[in-house]
């Protein structure tokens, strides 16, 4: 056997109560594993068997391990799907969304920059987005910077020395990833401030970071670039969008020409039971879908109430799993809490969404509850950046986006906290944790 993780599980770097731990994040639970296991992760690389990572693994592990003893170690992560054989047939293969695709461009390929109109965005330092997020990754320039700014005897904020805060996360990729401390990133400052940012300016800050919260997608030979709502600063600022997102998405525009691999929507977009929209339907229906929409202000129609509209045309189910997106909310939540520290952002937004799930489930009808700030806008960018496509159909896609409104709004008279409003903290929820199961 030759171990490795499966596609798209991390080992992540913790610092909470509990002091410090690595964490196994996969697609359904959070693993605290311990110094051992961990050294035998970091060297499942696909291509050591179970005999050279014993052998390797003498460096770093305490005691003299046998191939056998490696295989004991793993034997329940093996068994969970959490570690497989790069050398055998994939046990399953997680389904890219059907209406995008991974594509790479010609080479000489243009494309048109098309930017989402009326938004921009700014960051008010509150913090909120760098204390959220499972991963933060960073390429090895992103790394190389953020050493250059804090030297080799200086703590980040975080209170960590940049050799222990940059870590390979994957023995089989190249990107690396910052620690977390209490849920936040570790160069954040006390203040909500971005370290990197105040030491050596924007252009500093890892990639990812400098990017967010830009959603970009080809379709054709245009590039069209949208903003997320989950940072509640796309939000706050919709009313008067600053200058500057142009000009990251120009920037964003060269780096994916430079890459030469683009998400992409697919050449027919899949409706359910065997129907499919070609492309050149599907964005005659996007058109005239946005236009029904109205504006963001001082447009009648409700959201729910146009996304039900768009659903029965057509011809998704208008009933929503409420139960079972209040059964899954609740196991999130405990996952959170018994593994990260009470203080961390990521466990009370869970928290937050199990309660509003509940009162969901009280609401006679989605029309019953008021809206929320933030919902229109949150329409408008999905149909701009193609978000609908990314569920199994695009039915599926308005069903999701009906219910994170409905969410939204059952608990928008919760406590949450100041760095999150409801809308983007049901968007946070649906976009990085994923509905789609819920609408299976």
């Amino acid at each position: 056997m030759r171990a490795v993780l499966a596609t798209s599980l991390f080992l992540r770097t913790y610092v909470g109560a509990r002091g410090g731990q690595w964490v196994l994040v996969t697609r359904d639970a959070r693993l605290p594993v311990d110094a051992e296991t961990r050294a035998l992760l970091e060297l499942s690389d696909g291509r050591r068997t179970a005999a050279m990572i014993a052998e390797a693994a003498a460096a770093t592990v305490a005691r003299p391990l046998a191939a056998g003893d490696v295989e004991r170690l793993l034997a329940p992560l093996v068994a969970a799907g959490h570690v497989i054989d790069a050398e055998a047939p994939p046990r399953w293969a997680a389904a890219a969304p059907s209406g995008l695709e991974r594509v790479e461009l010609a080479a000489g390929a243009t494309l048109r920059l098309v930017v989402a109109p009326g938004v921009g965005t700014d960051c008010d330092g509150r913090g909120g987005c760098c204390r959220l997020y499972d991963r933060i990754g960073l390429g090895a320039a992103d790394a190389a910077r953020i050493a250059a700014a804090y030297g080799d005897d200086e703590r980040t904020p975080g209170g960590l020395y940049v050799a222990s805060a940059i870590v390979q996360e994957r023995a089989d990729e190249d990107e690396l990833g910052l620690a977390v401390v209490d849920g936040g990133c570790t160069l954040l400052e006390a203040d909500g401030r971005c370290g990197i940012h105040a030491r050596a300016g924007l252009m500093a800050k890892p990639d990812s970071c400098r990017f967010y919260p830009l959603r970009d997608v080809v379709c054709g030979d245009e590039l069209h670039v949208a903003l997320g709502v989950e940072c509640r600063c796309v939000i706050d600022f919709a009313g008067a969008p600053p200058a500057p997102l142009h000009a990251q998405a120009e920037e964003l525009l060269a780096r994916r020409l430079g890459s030469g691999v683009v998400e992409a929507v697919a050449a027919e977009v899949p409706l359910g039971d065997g129907r499919r929209l070609a492309r050149d339907e599907y964005v005659q229906w996007r058109a005239a879908a946005t236009a029904r929409l109205g504006a963001e202000r001082g447009a009648p129609d409700d959201v729910l109430a146009w996304a039900f509209a768009e659903l029965a045309a057509l011809g998704g189910a208008r009933e929503l799993p409420v139960d079972a997106l209040a059964e899954w909310l609740a196991r999130e939540a405990a996952d959170t809490a018994a593994v990260y520290s009470a203080s961390d952002l990521q466990g009370r937004i869970f928290a937050w969404g199990v309660a509003a799930a509940e009162r969901l489930r009280a609401a006679p009808a989605p029309s019953s509850l008021p809206a929320v700030v933030g919902e229109r806008l949150l329409a408008r960018q999905l149909l701009h950046g193609h978000g609908l496509l990314r569920s199994a159909t695009l039915p599926a896609g308005l069903a999701s986006l009906a219910l994170r409104v409905w969410l939204a709004r059952a608990g928008a008279a919760l406590p949450l906290d100041p760095e999150l409003l409801p809308m983007s903290a049901a968007e946070y929820l649906a976009r990085t944790h994923g509905f789609g199961h819920v609408l299976g």
